[in-house]
């Protein structure tokens, strides 16, 4: 097998308790979003996995894992900084030579599932829970003539590193390290790459025995959150009121930048129309909720605008792409170089006239006509989050790819797959205050879900999971 790379944990790691996923964090919010890794979290219910090495039909050794039960399907699933917890034991019906019981919690990138693919570390946290050259050795009645016996059992408790370091020579101070929150387990089939996290028992059993190792995988969750909302996006959403559009509601709304495009209305006559979409600022959405969109489109052709004006015209989605490599710098072997990547559409926009917004808006006294649309994205709940490490990224856009209308027919541009495309960020927690509010109807294909090949319970982390 390939030896491993690793990244640096930061130095200043949080500790503390897991909080439960209904309830609130109190905190001064970030200028922009970040892992939420400075609060102390208070215990949810929790779910007890345990792992066993059999010899004979008898447990020898076990591993019990305590993890939070609302987000634990099939396998523990831990978020922040966690911590890890649980306890590890050893049933020894007769004196058996016992030189160590080691605990580590760690978690890698691999590129492939090949096991002669190098792998990267992203941290590796080890914890010695006894020693046969211990004081607690020394003084224990159950080990006599440096062999064990007995029935006994270590509690732990390991903080996960909300962030890693990635750096150029491997030392974490060097210039130029970059800070990347710890990103989401990954496993989907689409690809062959994958973020892992294990916990894992070895216990040490001297020259002449194999040692016992029990191995668990368990899943991670980030908490990263976005920033709170523009003050007029905040009052209606408090209020339950349809969102001001970006003429009046400035600070709300962000331009993606604005497109020409050409065709042909009833076959016959050539028609312009500027198009400029817009997203709800700020850029940074929290999955399962909304990313609200206005689209204004102008031309000097009426009749063309008016059939645009319907909520089947636009087709806009939500663009997921993943890349991943390991660096050639960190590689022992350049033959075990691997990447790979993904880009596919994970959920289309619903649109409808925007009723506060007259033809002409813009157009007074001139030959350009206008009409509003109000859209929404709904996000899945179970989205990635964006994640920025180098050797794997997970990034979203929001691209527009036809307007189209019976009637109106647009020129198509073979060499682009979409007309324009916007970066967002996907995160895990709401911000604090009013959530986003849905105003428009369901896609019938938005709820169906990812294929994925491990047992983690998805949703936005500061409320219960839907049913």
């Amino acid at each position: 097998m390939a030896m491993p790379t690793a990244l640096h944990p930061v130095n200043e790691l949080p500790t503390g308790e897991p909080h439960a996923p209904h309830e609130r964090l109190v905190y001064d919010p970030p200028p922009e979003y970040a892992p939420r890794a400075a609060h102390v979290l208070h215990p949810a219910e929790t779910r007890e996995f345990e792992y066993k090495n059999d010899k004979k039909g008898e447990t020898i050794a076990s591993l019990k894992i305590l993890a939070p039960a609302a987000y634990s399907k099939h396998i523990p699933t831990f978020y922040g900084a966690g911590p890890v917890k649980g306890s590890a034991y050893l049933h020894l019906t007769e004196p058996e030579t016992i030189t160590s019981v080691v605990l580590s919690v760690r978690g890698q990138f691999s590129p492939g599932h090949s096991d002669s693919l190098e792998r990267l570390v992203l941290f590796d946290i080890t914890k010695t829970l006894w020693s046969k050259d211990s004081a607690e050795a020394a003084t224990d009645p159950s080990f006599s003539h440096h062999k064990l016996s007995g029935t006994h059992s270590w509690p732990f408790s390991i903080s996960i590193p909300e962030r890693v370091q990635s750096v150029g020579d491997g030392s974490g101070s060097a210039p130029g390290a970059t800070d990347h929150v710890l990103p989401q387990t990954y496993n989907e089939r689409i690809l062959s790459a994958s973020i892992q996290y294990q916990v894992i028992l070895h216990i040490g059993r001297g020259k002449f025995s194999p040692d016992y190792e029990i191995p668990c995988t368990f899943g991670y969750i980030p908490l990263t959150e976005p920033p709170p909302f523009p003050p007029l996006k905040t009052v209606a959403y408090q209020e339950r009121t349809p969102l001001l559009g970006p003429t009046v509601d400035v600070d709300g709304w962000v331009s993606a930048k604005k497109i020409n495009i050409s065709g042909t209305l009833f076959n016959s006559h050539p028609v312009a129309i500027e198009c400029q979409l817009f997203l709800s600022a700020p850029l940074v959405y929290t999955r399962g909720s909304v990313i609200p969109l206005y689209m204004r489109m102008q031309s000097s052709n009426q009749q063309a605008l008016d059939l645009l004006a319907t909520n089947k015209s636009l087709t806009v989605r939500l663009q997921r792409r993943i890349e991943y490599s390991l660096p050639m710098r960190h590689l022992k072997d350049t033959d075990n170089y691997h990447a790979g990547k993904d880009e596919r559409d994970l959920g289309e926009a619903v649109w409808w006239p925007d009723p506060s917004q007259g033809y002409n808006e813009f157009a007074a006294n001139t030959q350009t006509h206008t009409i509003c649309l109000n859209g929404e994205l709904h996000l899945r709940h179970d989205l990635a989050p964006s994640t920025t490490l180098p050797a794997f990224t997970i990034e979203y856009n929001v691209c527009l790819h036809s307007v189209n209308a019976p009637g109106f027919n647009m020129v198509k541009t073979p060499v682009e797959k979409s007309l324009l495309g916007h970066p967002v960020d996907i995160v895990t927690l709401f911000a604090p205050g009013p959530r986003s509010v849905r105003y428009g109807p369901s896609r019938d294909d938005e709820d169906r879900p990812l294929v994925m090949e491990f047992g983690m319970a998805f949703g936005p982390l500061s409320n219960p999971l839907p049913g």
